[in-house]
C-alpha cells in the first residue's frame, strides 16, 4: 500500500509497484529510493520538508507515471516511464523543485504524457538526456547555479518548451 511517515522514508533495495499506483509521503524528512523502482503502476513521491533521491526507475518494468513533489530532488541514474513524468514543488507558493544531477542521467517516456520540469530548476555539472516518444518536454530553468555539462531533449511526437534560460558547458540539442 501507500507509505506515509513523519520522518525519512528510505528504500535500500529495489521497489516493485504491484497491484496499484503508490504514493510515498514524508512529512518532515526525505524519501530515498536507493535501488530500482519498477512495476506497471505509477509512483508519487512527496517530501514535504526534504529531498526525493532517485537512482534508477524502470530498469525492470516501466512505471506508468512518476510524480515528484519536493523542494529538492537528486537524480543519480536513468528513468524510464510509460507515461507522464512531473517534477514539482507540492506546496503552494513554494520555490521550484531544485533538481540536482548527481551523475549523467536520462529520462525517457515511452507513452502519452509530458515530461514536465515547469516547476523545477535543474542544476549539476553532468549531462541530462530527455526523450519523450509521445508527448511534450517542458523546462523551466536549467544550469543557472551550476551549468549542466550537456542537455539533450528529443520530443518525437511533441514539442520542447524552454520557459527560461538554459546554461551548459558542453552543448544543447533540442529535437521536436
Amino acid at each position: 500500500g501507500d507509505v506515509h511517515v513523519a520522518s525519512a522514508a528510505t528504500f535500500n533495495s529495489g521497489v516493485t509497484l504491484a497491484a496499484a499506483a503508490r504514493t510515498v509521503t514524508s512529512d518532515a524528512g526525505s524519501v530515498s529510493f536507493l535501488g530500482d523502482v519498477s512495476g506497471a503502476f505509477g509512483l508519487t513521491a512527496n517530501a514535504t520538508a526534504g529531498t526525493v533521491a532517485l537512482k534508477t526507475v524502470g530498469a525492470g518494468f516501466d512505471p506508468t507515471a512518476l510524480t515528484i513533489n519536493a523542494g529538492a530532488t537528486t537524480l543519480n541514474g536513468d528513468i524510464t516511464v510509460a507515461g507522464p513524468v512531473t517534477f514539482q514543488d507540492g506546496a503552494a507558493g513554494a520555490p521550484a523543485n531544485a533538481v540536482t544531477l548527481v551523475s549523467d542521467s536520462s529520462i525517457t517516456s515511452n507513452a502519452a504524457g509530458a515530461i514536465d520540469f515547469s516547476d523545477a530548476v535543474i542544476d549539476g555539472a553532468n549531462a541530462l538526456s530527455v526523450t519523450n516518444t509521445r508527448g511534450n518536454i517542458i523546462f523551466d530553468q536549467a544550469g543557472q547555479t551550476t551549468s549542466l555539462h550537456r542537455l539533450s531533449a528529443n520530443a518525437n511526437a511533441g514539442s520542447v518548451q524552454l520557459n527560461h534560460p538554459v546554461t551548459t558547458t558542453g552543448g544543447l540539442t533540442l529535437t521536436a
